[in-house]
């Protein structure tokens, strides 16, 4: 079943006209936030609460690619330093005690367990609308300085 918004619920959503991706929400009526200034865009009103959902669904799924990509792209930056240390690391155990090796390696393990696990949960982060964080019984002024901050995800 649809439901149709009215009155000053209409939220509207801002599309970039050349890639098609969401780049932001908004209020019907006001400027949008978050938009570059260039980036050629439509607005689309969201008369239905199916449409605002489905809307909603296309940004978060944008996101999780985009945050995917953006790890992956991380970890290929940054695999040259990390196997620098490790070599430089696996280099000194050789003039090292038996006691001390075994600490560098284990330092070493748990280097990378903590990178990947960092790793993961930035993947994970869930994009929300100010309103789904407001249902779920959010601060109001967290969630306009996060707002306003651009760090509405879970």
């Amino acid at each position: 079943m649809s439901v149709q918004l009215t009155g000053k619920e209409h939220t509207v959503v801002y599309k970039d006209l050349d890639s098609g991706r969401i780049l932001s929400f908004g209020v019907a009526g006001a400027p949008p936030l978050h938009v570059p200034p260039g980036i050629r865009y439509e607005t689309i009103e969201c008369l239905h609460a199916s449409d605002l959902d489905r809307f909603m669904d296309q940004y978060r799924q944008q996101h999780i690619e985009d945050e995917e990509r953006a790890a992956v792209s991380k970890l290929e930056r940054e695999r040259g330093f990390r196997k620098a240390v490790r070599d430089a690391v696996i280099a000194r155990n050789a003039h090292l005690d038996a006691f001390n090796r075994d600490v560098n390696l284990r330092m070493l393990d748990a280097q990378d367990k903590l990178y990947e696990r960092i790793l993961s949960q930035r993947i994970r982060a869930i994009p929300q609308l100010a309103a789904e964080r407001y249902e779920q019984g959010g601060d109001d002024m967290k969630i306009v300085r996060d707002g306003i901050k651009g760090n509405l995800s879970q």
